[in-house]
């Protein structure tokens, strides 16, 4: 039978425009509720509750004095890549040292981005302050935003800030000292000025990172791309810690609490080769279901998630609204040129269907009018922001795949009824939990990019550990039809596909995974690795890397495939290898 839908009040959310608050009524031994992107702390016997800030906007602290601010130019951005080589970071802190996972900078804005560290707590007090400086080079000889903030034991040491008042598209260099050690230095680049004319952006596109299941040269070679951002769609920790054959040993073992949850990041984040990206450029993130656990329905783990998803803000470079502390999704602007919208695909969906698929007694289920993946908020802001975008480029950061995965086709087009359980685009389907178990949801977002003759538009894909590539039509059956954007859909970065079943790549596998899909062009479901979209106004250039897992300090990436996207035409044109 199907779900009836979780009565999402008992635990304080509002469906379909977030939720976090008072999402359970903690005890005095239980971490507590996220407000605001941070911890607030717990109740007190006597019934009062206690409130410390943690992460603060960098325009509420002080600023040092700046000197003469040389920002942009020719020579401040070739300095800037003479003088960066992220090879430094590797093992920079693998003697104990007190920044043990690193730095991180994230969602870059035209006047700044968020930074953020942990510092090891020996030595250091339950509460100490760490400053951070933003600086116009390397060297830090010319600091123009500096301040300080909080750590405590109650949000397990971390430090984030949402810098501001900087220049648009200038490159910048952030560190952070606590108790005069200081930390690894990381770069970000900020966005270019609303509306500004921008000739090219280059991003890097990953996911499905399992730390058990190989090692992360794919993240080391992302460091070397010199990319203006890159975009993380998922997975970035998992609640397993024996997935596949494992080359490597996790000792946190399905995570139900909020220090376990932490405990994860900490391991994720002391890899040498993640600390290496982190510090090359900032991450724009979204969480996928094993930030939590596998295909999770929050409404029947209401609580766990509230600890997942406050662990996650707590390690992650991104700030919830004031007025809806969990909501993740949200747009990076970059002059011109492209918007990308970040979806979460979890928080308010409709449960999952009965057996994953959509076959026989689930077919019509999969098809129910109103049946959401985004939740009403989310689609509306979404199909509202492609309408509105003004950039010549619209890309969708989509954590599970939208192309259709039918293996059976149910559906004829010339003899649809209304009425029939066989339903528009009926068939089998193998995987319910990515946008095929709401197909309604699917054909309405497309269905309004082609009403509105909205060009360009580009979705990026993780979770199903396999790069593929295609076409989107909102009804992919009917004969004429004309596709109204494209997908890339990345490997995985570790976490195993294919190859986990199979010794040997079997090439045939990969021909009828990408010839039997509608929509479907391309297919490599062994490999694993990052896509790279170098993107200007005339065109995208996508490439598709494969880097091995198996051995560590082998970063080297093959283009396993190239696709140009030109402007005005929803076309994937192989161009190599």
């Amino acid at each position: 039978m199907f779900r009836a839908r979780a009565d999402y009040s008992a635990l304080g959310w509002n469906r379909g425009g977030a939720s976090m608050v008072d999402v359970a009524r903690p005890t005095s031994s239980e971490p507590v509720p996220l407000v605001n992107g941070s911890l607030r702390a717990c109740h007190t016997d006597d019934g009062e509750t206690g409130e410390q800030q943690q992460y603060v906007k960098s325009k509420t602290v002080h600023h040092a004095p700046k000197g003469p601010r040389r920002h942009g130019g020719r020579g401040a951005v070739a300095a800037s890549v003479r003088a960066f080589n992220p090879q430094r970071l590797a093992g920079a802190n693998s003697d104990g040292g007190p920044y043990p996972q690193g730095v991180v900078s994230g969602d870059p804005r035209s006047d700044g981005f968020n930074i953020w560290t942990r510092v090891r707590p020996s030595g250091f007090s339950d509460v100490f302050p760490i400053d951070w400086h933003v600086s116009t080079d390397p060297d830090f000889s010319n600091v123009v935003q500096s301040g300080t903030v909080q750590a405590s034991e109650a949000y397990d040491h971390t430090a984030k800030v949402a810098v501001t008042d900087l220049n648009p598209y200038t490159r910048y260099w952030y560190r952070f000292t606590a108790k005069g050690q200081t930390s690894p230095v990381g770069r970000a680049r900020t966005a270019p000025a609303p509306g500004a004319p921008v000739e090219k952006l280059k991003i890097g596109v990953c996911s499905c990172a399992n730390y058990t299941s190989g090692y992360y040269n794919a993240y080391r070679a992302m460091a070397n791309e010199d990319l203006d951002y890159f975009v993380h769609l998922g997975d970035y920790i998992y609640e397993y810690n024996d997935y596949g054959d494992g080359v490597r040993s996790d000792p946190v073992a399905y995570p139900k609490v909020i220090e376990q949850y932490r405990d994860k990041y900490k391991l994720y984040r002391s890899d040498p080769d993640l600390q290496a990206l982190h510090a090359s450029a900032p991450m724009v993130a979204v969480w996928d279901d094993h930030e939590v656990e596998d295909n999770y329905n929050i409404g029947e783990i209401g609580f766990q998630t509230a600890h997942a998803y406050r662990a996650w803000f707590d390690y992650q470079p991104t700030f919830g609204p004031a007025h809806d502390p969990s909501r993740i999704y949200r747009a990076i602007n970059w002059g011109n040129l492209a918007d990308i919208f970040m979806t979460d695909d979890r928080q308010y969906r409709d449960p999952e269907l009965p057996g994953g698929n959509s076959a026989t007694g689930s077919a019509t289920l999969s098809h129910a009018d109103g049946r959401t993946l985004l939740g009403g908020a989310q689609r509306q802001w979404l199909m509202s922001s492609l309408g509105g975008s003004a950039a010549t480029w619209k890309l969708i950061g989509n954590p599970v795949m939208m192309m259709p995965w039918r293996l059976l086709d149910f559906d004829s087009y010339w003899t649809r009824r209304p009425g029939r359980w066989e339903q528009m685009n009926a068939g089998f389907y193998l995987n319910g939990d990515q946008w095929d178990g709401y197909q309604w949801e699917r054909r309405a977002v497309l269905s309004h990019i082609e009403q509105n003759n909205i060009k360009n538009v580009v979705v990026v894909t993780g979770d199903l550990h396999m790069f593929l590539a295609g076409t989107l039509r909102p009804d992919f059956d009917r004969p004429g039809s004309q596709p109204v954007a494209v997908e890339l859909v990345t490997g995985s970065i570790t976490s195993p596909g294919f190859d986990q079943y199979l010794s040997d790549p079997v090439s045939l596998v990969n021909d009828v995974m990408g010839g039997i899909f509608p929509g479907m062009q391309f297919a490599d479901v062994f490999r694993h690795g990052y896509g790279v979209l170098q993107i200007t106004r005339d065109q995208i250039i996508a490439e598709l890397k494969s880097v091995p897992i198996d051995t560590p300090n082998t970063p080297t990436p093959t283009v396993i495939a190239r696709f140009r996207i030109p402007n005005g035409q929803s076309i994937l044109d192989r161009i190599g290898p």
